[in-house]
Protein backbone atom coordinates (compact mmCIF):
# COMPACT_ATOMS: atom_id res chain seq x y z
CA UNK A 1 0.00 0.00 0.00
CA UNK A 2 1.29 3.35 -0.98
CA UNK A 3 2.38 5.53 1.89
CA UNK A 4 0.34 8.48 0.60
CA UNK A 5 -2.92 6.55 1.24
CA UNK A 6 -2.20 5.96 4.93
CA UNK A 7 -3.30 9.42 6.19
CA UNK A 8 -6.63 9.15 4.35
CA UNK A 9 -7.28 5.67 5.75
CA UNK A 10 -6.61 6.91 9.28
CA UNK A 11 -9.15 9.68 8.72
CA UNK A 12 -11.87 7.47 7.20
CA UNK A 13 -11.77 4.53 9.67
CA UNK A 14 -12.98 6.53 12.75
CA UNK A 15 -15.85 7.94 10.67
CA UNK A 16 -17.00 4.41 9.74
CA UNK A 17 -16.79 3.33 13.40
CA UNK A 18 -19.02 6.19 14.53
CA UNK A 19 -21.52 5.56 11.73
CA UNK A 20 -21.66 1.88 12.62
CA UNK A 21 -22.37 2.64 16.27
CA UNK A 22 -25.20 4.97 15.29
CA UNK A 23 -26.86 3.02 12.49
CA UNK A 24 -25.36 -0.42 12.30
CA UNK A 25 -26.16 -1.42 15.89
CA UNK A 26 -29.76 -0.13 15.81
CA UNK A 27 -30.85 -3.58 14.71
CA UNK A 28 -29.64 -5.05 17.97
CA UNK A 29 -30.91 -2.39 20.33
CA UNK A 30 -34.25 -4.11 20.75
CA UNK A 31 -32.58 -7.33 21.86
CA UNK A 32 -29.82 -5.81 23.95
CA UNK A 33 -31.62 -2.85 25.52
CA UNK A 34 -31.87 -3.49 29.26
CA UNK A 35 -32.78 -1.43 32.25
CA UNK A 36 -31.75 -3.84 34.98
CA UNK A 37 -31.04 -7.50 34.62
CA UNK A 38 -31.63 -9.75 37.58
CA UNK A 39 -27.97 -10.79 37.48
CA UNK A 40 -26.85 -7.17 37.83
CA UNK A 41 -28.42 -6.79 41.28
CA UNK A 42 -26.28 -7.70 44.23
CA UNK A 43 -28.94 -9.37 46.39
CA UNK A 44 -29.26 -12.91 47.75
CA UNK A 45 -30.80 -15.38 45.34
CA UNK A 46 -33.81 -16.06 47.60
CA UNK A 47 -34.78 -12.37 47.39
CA UNK A 48 -34.13 -12.01 43.67
CA UNK A 49 -37.52 -13.23 42.51
CA UNK A 50 -39.39 -11.06 45.02
CA UNK A 51 -37.38 -8.03 43.96
CA UNK A 52 -38.21 -8.70 40.33
CA UNK A 53 -41.91 -9.00 41.18
CA UNK A 54 -41.87 -5.81 43.25
CA UNK A 55 -40.09 -3.76 40.62
CA UNK A 56 -42.20 -5.03 37.75
CA UNK A 57 -45.11 -2.77 38.73
CA UNK A 58 -43.27 0.43 39.52
CA UNK A 59 -44.98 3.59 38.12
CA UNK A 60 -43.32 6.70 36.67
CA UNK A 61 -45.30 9.96 36.88
CA UNK A 62 -44.24 13.35 35.69
CA UNK A 63 -44.74 15.94 38.44
CA UNK A 64 -44.53 18.75 35.89
CA UNK A 65 -47.30 17.32 33.73
CA UNK A 66 -49.36 15.94 36.58
CA UNK A 67 -53.13 16.12 36.04
CA UNK A 68 -54.75 13.30 37.98
CA UNK A 69 -53.58 10.73 40.52
CA UNK A 70 -53.90 7.97 37.94
CA UNK A 71 -51.88 9.57 35.13
CA UNK A 72 -48.82 7.41 34.33
CA UNK A 73 -45.99 7.35 31.85
CA UNK A 74 -44.99 3.76 31.34
CA UNK A 75 -41.45 2.79 30.55
CA UNK A 76 -42.70 0.12 28.14
CA UNK A 77 -43.08 2.87 25.52
CA UNK A 78 -39.32 2.88 25.05
CA UNK A 79 -38.99 -0.90 24.86
CA UNK A 80 -39.69 -3.27 22.04
CA UNK A 81 -42.72 -5.45 22.79
CA UNK A 82 -41.07 -8.69 21.72
CA UNK A 83 -38.17 -8.55 24.19
CA UNK A 84 -39.11 -7.80 27.78
CA UNK A 85 -38.56 -11.21 29.31
CA UNK A 86 -35.36 -10.34 31.14
CA UNK A 87 -36.26 -6.75 32.01
CA UNK A 88 -37.61 -4.98 35.04
CA UNK A 89 -40.33 -2.56 34.01
CA UNK A 90 -40.11 0.61 36.09
CA UNK A 91 -42.96 2.96 36.86
CA UNK A 92 -42.85 5.88 39.27
CA UNK A 93 -46.06 6.93 40.94
CA UNK A 94 -47.56 8.82 43.80
CA UNK A 95 -48.10 6.90 47.04
CA UNK A 96 -51.84 6.66 46.58
CA UNK A 97 -51.41 4.55 43.44
CA UNK A 98 -50.36 1.73 45.79
CA UNK A 99 -53.56 1.84 47.81
CA UNK A 100 -55.68 -1.27 47.93
CA UNK A 101 -59.02 -0.52 46.31
CA UNK A 102 -61.83 -0.96 48.80
CA UNK A 103 -65.57 -1.18 48.24
CA UNK A 104 -66.21 -0.15 51.82
CA UNK A 105 -68.35 3.01 51.61
CA UNK A 106 -68.76 3.49 55.37
CA UNK A 107 -67.53 6.92 56.40
CA UNK A 108 -64.50 6.75 58.64
CA UNK A 109 -65.10 7.79 62.24
CA UNK A 110 -63.01 8.25 65.36
CA UNK A 111 -63.21 5.42 67.89
CA UNK A 112 -63.14 6.55 71.51
CA UNK A 113 -61.59 4.46 74.32
CA UNK A 114 -65.08 3.63 75.61
CA UNK A 115 -66.05 1.87 72.36
CA UNK A 116 -65.34 -1.76 71.47
CA UNK A 117 -64.66 -2.75 67.85
CA UNK A 118 -64.48 -6.32 66.55
CA UNK A 119 -62.27 -6.69 63.46
CA UNK A 120 -61.98 -10.30 62.32
CA UNK A 121 -60.74 -12.18 65.41
CA UNK A 122 -59.41 -9.03 67.12
CA UNK A 123 -61.44 -7.32 69.82
CA UNK A 124 -60.16 -3.75 70.24
CA UNK A 125 -61.36 -1.85 73.29
CA UNK A 126 -58.94 1.03 73.84
CA UNK A 127 -59.93 3.28 70.94
CA UNK A 128 -57.78 6.16 69.63
CA UNK A 129 -58.02 5.29 65.93
CA UNK A 130 -60.17 5.93 62.84
CA UNK A 131 -62.35 3.10 61.55
CA UNK A 132 -64.32 2.80 58.31
CA UNK A 133 -63.83 2.78 54.56
CA UNK A 134 -63.77 6.43 53.52
CA UNK A 135 -61.60 9.14 55.10
CA UNK A 136 -59.83 11.44 52.70
CA UNK A 137 -56.38 12.82 53.35
CA UNK A 138 -55.96 16.58 53.57
CA UNK A 139 -54.80 16.71 49.93
CA UNK A 140 -58.17 15.29 48.84
CA UNK A 141 -56.75 12.38 46.82
CA UNK A 142 -55.44 9.74 49.18
CA UNK A 143 -57.08 7.84 51.96
CA UNK A 144 -55.83 8.87 55.39
CA UNK A 145 -52.85 6.73 56.35
CA UNK A 146 -54.22 5.74 59.75
CA UNK A 147 -57.73 4.67 58.68
CA UNK A 148 -58.45 1.03 59.57
CA UNK A 149 -60.65 -0.52 56.89
CA UNK A 150 -62.33 -3.61 58.34
CA UNK A 151 -63.21 -4.94 54.89
CA UNK A 152 -59.56 -5.56 53.94
CA UNK A 153 -58.14 -9.05 54.34
CA UNK A 154 -56.18 -9.92 57.46
CA UNK A 155 -53.86 -12.80 58.24
CA UNK A 156 -52.03 -12.41 61.53
CA UNK A 157 -48.36 -13.35 61.53
CA UNK A 158 -45.85 -12.31 64.18
CA UNK A 159 -43.11 -12.76 61.59
CA UNK A 160 -44.68 -10.33 59.12
CA UNK A 161 -42.01 -8.70 56.98
CA UNK A 162 -41.42 -5.17 58.31
CA UNK A 163 -40.20 -4.15 54.85
CA UNK A 164 -43.86 -4.06 53.85
CA UNK A 165 -44.40 -1.15 56.24
CA UNK A 166 -42.46 1.33 54.11
CA UNK A 167 -41.09 4.63 55.34
CA UNK A 168 -44.55 6.27 55.61
CA UNK A 169 -46.83 3.32 56.37
CA UNK A 170 -50.49 3.41 55.33
CA UNK A 171 -52.95 0.85 56.60
CA UNK A 172 -54.65 0.22 53.24
CA UNK A 173 -51.28 -0.30 51.54
CA UNK A 174 -50.02 -2.94 53.98
CA UNK A 175 -49.95 -6.65 53.31
CA UNK A 176 -52.60 -8.74 55.08
CA UNK A 177 -49.93 -10.17 57.39
CA UNK A 178 -48.72 -6.73 58.48
CA UNK A 179 -52.30 -5.54 58.99
CA UNK A 180 -52.89 -8.56 61.20
CA UNK A 181 -49.87 -7.85 63.34
CA UNK A 182 -50.88 -4.19 63.71
CA UNK A 183 -54.41 -5.13 64.84
CA UNK A 184 -52.94 -7.63 67.29
CA UNK A 185 -50.87 -4.80 68.83
CA UNK A 186 -53.95 -2.54 68.99
CA UNK A 187 -55.98 -5.22 70.75
CA UNK A 188 -53.31 -5.63 73.44
CA UNK A 189 -51.77 -3.25 75.96
CA UNK A 190 -49.94 -1.34 73.20
CA UNK A 191 -46.61 -1.49 74.99
CA UNK A 192 -44.79 -4.27 73.12
CA UNK A 193 -41.16 -3.20 72.83
CA UNK A 194 -40.38 -5.79 70.16
CA UNK A 195 -42.76 -4.37 67.58
CA UNK A 196 -41.18 -2.31 64.75
CA UNK A 197 -41.49 1.45 65.20
CA UNK A 198 -43.46 1.76 61.95
CA UNK A 199 -46.52 0.30 63.67
CA UNK A 200 -46.26 2.95 66.41
CA UNK A 201 -46.04 5.71 63.81
CA UNK A 202 -49.15 4.34 62.06
CA UNK A 203 -51.05 4.58 65.36
CA UNK A 204 -49.55 8.02 66.03
CA UNK A 205 -50.84 9.29 62.66
CA UNK A 206 -54.44 8.89 63.84
CA UNK A 207 -53.82 10.85 67.05
CA UNK A 208 -52.10 13.55 64.99
CA UNK A 209 -55.12 13.92 62.71
CA UNK A 210 -57.51 14.03 65.65
CA UNK A 211 -55.57 16.93 67.16
CA UNK A 212 -54.61 18.86 64.03
CA UNK A 213 -57.85 18.46 62.05
CA UNK A 214 -60.77 17.49 64.28
CA UNK A 215 -59.88 19.75 67.19
CA UNK A 216 -59.69 22.72 64.84
CA UNK A 217 -63.23 21.85 63.72
CA UNK A 218 -64.44 21.91 67.34
CA UNK A 219 -65.11 18.16 67.23
CA UNK A 220 -62.85 17.34 70.19
CA UNK A 221 -63.63 18.27 73.78
CA UNK A 222 -61.03 19.58 76.18
CA UNK A 223 -61.23 16.36 78.19
CA UNK A 224 -60.52 14.24 75.11
CA UNK A 225 -57.69 16.56 74.12
CA UNK A 226 -56.10 15.92 77.51
CA UNK A 227 -56.54 12.15 77.02
CA UNK A 228 -54.80 12.37 73.64
CA UNK A 229 -51.96 14.32 75.25
CA UNK A 230 -51.54 11.64 77.93
CA UNK A 231 -51.51 8.92 75.28
CA UNK A 232 -48.71 10.64 73.35
CA UNK A 233 -46.74 11.09 76.59
CA UNK A 234 -47.22 7.36 77.31
CA UNK A 235 -46.06 6.36 73.85
CA UNK A 236 -42.99 8.60 74.08
CA UNK A 237 -42.06 7.05 77.42
CA UNK A 238 -42.27 3.52 75.98
CA UNK A 239 -40.90 4.04 72.47
CA UNK A 240 -38.82 7.20 72.98
CA UNK A 241 -35.57 5.32 72.46
CA UNK A 242 -36.29 5.76 68.76
CA UNK A 243 -35.02 9.29 68.13
CA UNK A 244 -37.35 9.94 65.21
CA UNK A 245 -40.45 9.00 67.15
CA UNK A 246 -39.26 10.87 70.24
CA UNK A 247 -38.85 14.01 68.15
CA UNK A 248 -42.30 13.82 66.53
CA UNK A 249 -44.01 12.99 69.84
CA UNK A 250 -42.26 15.88 71.58
CA UNK A 251 -43.25 18.29 68.82
CA UNK A 252 -46.91 17.29 69.16
CA UNK A 253 -46.78 17.65 72.95
CA UNK A 254 -45.27 21.13 72.63
CA UNK A 255 -47.79 22.11 69.94
CA UNK A 256 -50.63 21.19 72.30
CA UNK A 257 -49.05 23.19 75.11
CA UNK A 258 -48.94 26.26 72.86
CA UNK A 259 -52.39 25.92 71.27
CA UNK A 260 -54.33 24.80 74.36
CA UNK A 261 -52.33 26.15 77.33
CA UNK A 262 -55.48 26.06 79.48
CA UNK A 263 -55.48 22.26 79.08
CA UNK A 264 -51.83 21.30 78.73
CA UNK A 265 -49.50 22.93 81.24
CA UNK A 266 -45.77 22.24 80.98
CA UNK A 267 -43.34 23.82 83.44
CA UNK A 268 -40.26 25.63 82.11
CA UNK A 269 -38.07 22.97 83.73
CA UNK A 270 -39.78 20.27 81.60
CA UNK A 271 -39.17 21.94 78.23
CA UNK A 272 -36.93 20.06 75.81
CA UNK A 273 -33.32 21.31 75.82
CA UNK A 274 -33.15 21.96 72.12
CA UNK A 275 -32.75 24.97 69.85
CA UNK A 276 -35.62 23.52 67.80
CA UNK A 277 -38.04 23.50 70.73
CA UNK A 278 -41.06 25.54 69.65
CA UNK A 279 -42.28 25.73 73.23
CA UNK A 280 -38.96 27.22 74.38
CA UNK A 281 -39.18 29.95 71.72
CA UNK A 282 -42.81 30.60 72.62
CA UNK A 283 -42.18 30.93 76.36
CA UNK A 284 -39.16 33.14 75.73
CA UNK A 285 -41.18 35.39 73.43
CA UNK A 286 -44.00 35.67 75.98
CA UNK A 287 -41.56 36.74 78.70
CA UNK A 288 -39.94 39.36 76.48
CA UNK A 289 -43.24 40.79 75.24
CA UNK A 290 -44.57 41.09 78.80
CA UNK A 291 -41.28 42.61 79.96
CA UNK A 292 -40.94 39.75 82.43
CA UNK A 293 -37.66 38.27 83.70
CA UNK A 294 -36.23 35.29 81.82
CA UNK A 295 -36.57 32.39 84.25
CA UNK A 296 -33.43 30.44 85.27
CA UNK A 297 -34.91 27.35 83.58
CA UNK A 298 -35.31 29.14 80.23
CA UNK A 299 -31.81 30.61 80.53
CA UNK A 300 -30.45 27.12 81.17
CA UNK A 301 -32.20 25.74 78.08
CA UNK A 302 -30.88 28.70 76.10
CA UNK A 303 -27.25 28.08 76.94
CA UNK A 304 -27.41 24.27 76.70
CA UNK A 305 -29.07 24.37 73.27
CA UNK A 306 -26.82 27.12 71.92
CA UNK A 307 -24.66 25.68 69.11
CA UNK A 308 -22.07 28.41 69.68
CA UNK A 309 -21.33 27.32 73.21
CA UNK A 310 -20.21 23.81 74.07
CA UNK A 311 -20.26 22.54 77.61
CA UNK A 312 -17.02 21.19 78.98
CA UNK A 313 -16.58 17.58 80.05
CA UNK A 314 -17.37 18.10 83.78
CA UNK A 315 -20.70 19.77 82.91
CA UNK A 316 -21.60 16.91 80.59
CA UNK A 317 -20.69 14.21 83.08
CA UNK A 318 -22.28 15.94 86.07
CA UNK A 319 -25.46 17.19 84.40
CA UNK A 320 -27.60 17.59 87.52
CA UNK A 321 -24.84 19.32 89.47
CA UNK A 322 -24.16 21.72 86.59
CA UNK A 323 -27.86 22.57 86.22
CA UNK A 324 -28.22 23.31 89.91
CA UNK A 325 -25.05 25.43 89.98
CA UNK A 326 -26.07 27.36 86.87
CA UNK A 327 -29.47 28.24 88.32
CA UNK A 328 -27.86 29.27 91.62
CA UNK A 329 -25.29 31.56 89.92
CA UNK A 330 -27.88 32.94 87.51
CA UNK A 331 -30.18 33.93 90.36
CA UNK A 332 -27.28 35.44 92.27
CA UNK A 333 -26.36 37.64 89.31
CA UNK A 334 -29.81 38.47 87.89
CA UNK A 335 -32.08 37.88 90.89
CA UNK A 336 -35.41 36.91 89.27
CA UNK A 337 -33.88 36.92 85.81
CA UNK A 338 -32.74 39.03 82.87
CA UNK A 339 -35.15 41.37 81.14
CA UNK A 340 -34.66 41.61 77.38
CA UNK A 341 -36.00 44.11 74.90
CA UNK A 342 -38.11 42.71 72.04
CA UNK A 343 -36.74 42.73 68.52
CA UNK A 344 -38.60 43.28 65.25
CA UNK A 345 -38.47 39.69 64.00
CA UNK A 346 -41.82 38.00 64.57
CA UNK A 347 -42.14 34.49 65.94
CA UNK A 348 -43.65 31.83 63.69
CA UNK A 349 -44.58 28.46 65.18
CA UNK A 350 -44.45 25.56 62.71
CA UNK A 351 -45.69 22.04 63.17
CA UNK A 352 -44.59 19.41 60.66
CA UNK A 353 -46.67 16.21 60.99
CA UNK A 354 -45.24 12.73 60.86
CA UNK A 355 -48.12 11.51 58.67
CA UNK A 356 -47.70 11.88 54.92
CA UNK A 357 -51.45 12.44 54.55
CA UNK A 358 -51.50 15.56 56.74
CA UNK A 359 -50.19 19.05 56.07
CA UNK A 360 -47.97 21.29 58.15
CA UNK A 361 -49.43 24.05 60.31
CA UNK A 362 -48.00 27.54 60.68
CA UNK A 363 -49.02 29.86 63.50
CA UNK A 364 -47.85 33.28 62.41
CA UNK A 365 -50.39 35.71 63.89
CA UNK A 366 -49.03 35.45 67.41
CA UNK A 367 -47.67 39.01 67.51
CA UNK A 368 -44.67 37.80 69.49
CA UNK A 369 -40.97 38.65 68.99
CA UNK A 370 -38.62 35.87 67.92
CA UNK A 371 -35.99 36.80 70.47
CA UNK A 372 -34.03 33.61 69.82
CA UNK A 373 -33.09 34.78 66.29
CA UNK A 374 -32.15 38.45 66.15
CA UNK A 375 -30.68 40.35 63.21
CA UNK A 376 -27.00 39.64 62.55
CA UNK A 377 -25.90 43.31 62.75
CA UNK A 378 -27.58 43.69 66.11
CA UNK A 379 -25.91 40.52 67.32
CA UNK A 380 -22.47 41.57 66.09
CA UNK A 381 -22.89 45.00 67.68
CA UNK A 382 -23.65 43.43 71.05
CA UNK A 383 -20.80 40.98 70.60
CA UNK A 384 -18.34 43.85 70.02
CA UNK A 385 -19.80 45.84 72.92
CA UNK A 386 -19.50 42.86 75.22
CA UNK A 387 -15.91 42.31 74.12
CA UNK A 388 -14.96 45.97 74.72
CA UNK A 389 -16.43 45.78 78.21
CA UNK A 390 -13.65 43.36 79.06
CA UNK A 391 -11.10 46.21 79.02
CA UNK A 392 -11.49 49.21 81.34
CA UNK A 393 -10.11 51.75 78.87
CA UNK A 394 -12.15 50.47 75.92
CA UNK A 395 -15.27 50.28 78.06
CA UNK A 396 -14.92 53.97 79.01
CA UNK A 397 -14.35 54.87 75.35
CA UNK A 398 -17.36 52.85 74.28
CA UNK A 399 -19.68 54.52 76.81
CA UNK A 400 -18.52 58.05 75.94
CA UNK A 401 -20.14 60.16 73.23
CA UNK A 402 -18.24 60.80 70.02
CA UNK A 403 -16.55 58.82 67.25
CA UNK A 404 -15.71 55.22 68.10
CA UNK A 405 -12.85 54.99 65.56
CA UNK A 406 -14.00 51.67 64.10
CA UNK A 407 -16.65 50.27 61.79
CA UNK A 408 -17.75 46.75 60.89
CA UNK A 409 -19.69 44.91 58.22
CA UNK A 410 -22.14 42.02 58.27
CA UNK A 411 -21.50 38.30 58.21
CA UNK A 412 -20.47 36.78 54.93
CA UNK A 413 -20.90 34.83 52.75
CA UNK A 414 -24.60 35.73 52.62
CA UNK A 415 -26.89 32.72 52.27
CA UNK A 416 -29.43 32.72 49.43
CA UNK A 417 -32.30 32.37 51.91
CA UNK A 418 -30.89 35.27 53.98
CA UNK A 419 -30.73 32.94 56.97
CA UNK A 420 -27.40 31.96 58.52
CA UNK A 421 -27.17 28.21 58.92
CA UNK A 422 -26.10 26.26 61.94
CA UNK A 423 -22.74 24.53 61.52
CA UNK A 424 -21.46 26.92 58.85
CA UNK A 425 -18.58 29.38 59.26
CA UNK A 426 -19.01 33.09 58.56
CA UNK A 427 -16.71 36.10 58.77
CA UNK A 428 -17.14 39.75 59.53
CA UNK A 429 -14.67 42.56 58.98
CA UNK A 430 -13.95 45.28 61.49
CA UNK A 431 -11.87 48.26 60.34
CA UNK A 432 -9.99 50.94 62.25
CA UNK A 433 -7.13 53.37 61.65
CA UNK A 434 -5.99 52.70 65.21
CA UNK A 435 -3.69 49.66 65.11
CA UNK A 436 -3.67 49.49 68.90
CA UNK A 437 -7.47 49.15 68.88
CA UNK A 438 -7.28 46.29 66.38
CA UNK A 439 -4.77 44.46 68.59
CA UNK A 440 -7.15 44.83 71.53
CA UNK A 441 -10.02 43.50 69.43
CA UNK A 442 -8.04 40.42 68.45
CA UNK A 443 -7.44 39.55 72.08
CA UNK A 444 -10.85 40.45 73.45
CA UNK A 445 -12.85 38.70 70.71
CA UNK A 446 -11.12 35.41 71.43
CA UNK A 447 -11.80 35.83 75.14
CA UNK A 448 -15.50 36.61 74.60
CA UNK A 449 -16.36 34.13 71.86
CA UNK A 450 -17.21 31.29 74.27
CA UNK A 451 -18.80 33.35 77.02
CA UNK A 452 -22.24 31.97 77.80
CA UNK A 453 -23.38 35.36 79.08
CA UNK A 454 -22.42 36.93 75.78
CA UNK A 455 -24.60 34.55 73.81
CA UNK A 456 -27.51 34.75 76.23
CA UNK A 457 -27.51 38.53 75.87
CA UNK A 458 -27.01 38.31 72.12
CA UNK A 459 -29.81 35.76 71.86
CA UNK A 460 -28.45 34.69 68.50
CA UNK A 461 -28.61 31.06 67.50
CA UNK A 462 -28.60 31.23 63.73
CA UNK A 463 -24.94 31.97 63.09
CA UNK A 464 -21.78 30.39 64.34
CA UNK A 465 -18.70 32.58 64.64
CA UNK A 466 -16.12 29.89 64.08
CA UNK A 467 -13.90 32.32 62.22
CA UNK A 468 -13.50 36.08 62.66
CA UNK A 469 -11.70 38.07 59.97
CA UNK A 470 -10.34 41.41 61.20
CA UNK A 471 -8.77 43.82 58.77
CA UNK A 472 -7.37 47.33 59.22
Amino acid sequence: MSSWLLPYILMIVPIFVVLYKIFGSSKNTSTNKRLIDSNDIDVPSYKRQRLQNDLSAFDISSSNNYTTPTQKIKSSRILEKEDTSDLFEFKISTNFDDEVKSNNQIKGKWINPSEVIQISSFKISKGFFYYGGQLKAINGYETDASLIDGSLSINYSISADIDDLGYWPKYNSLSKHVRGRYLNWLSGERNDLDIPIGYIFLYFYGIERRILVDYQKKQVSDDECFELYNEVVRLRKIYGSNKSFYSYATNLIEYLSIVVPHIIKIDDSEIEHSIYSQLFKYRLAIAVKENSPISPQLALIWIKSNPNYKLKTPALRCKNEFDALFIKEYQKKFDKGMILKPNKTKLIINYYPASSTLQGIELEDLNLPDISFKESFETLSKYISYSMAGDRELKASHESKGFKHYCFGGLFPIEKENVYKKGSSYSFIIRSLDERLIVYFRLLFKAAINSFLCFIINSEFSCELNHVSIRT
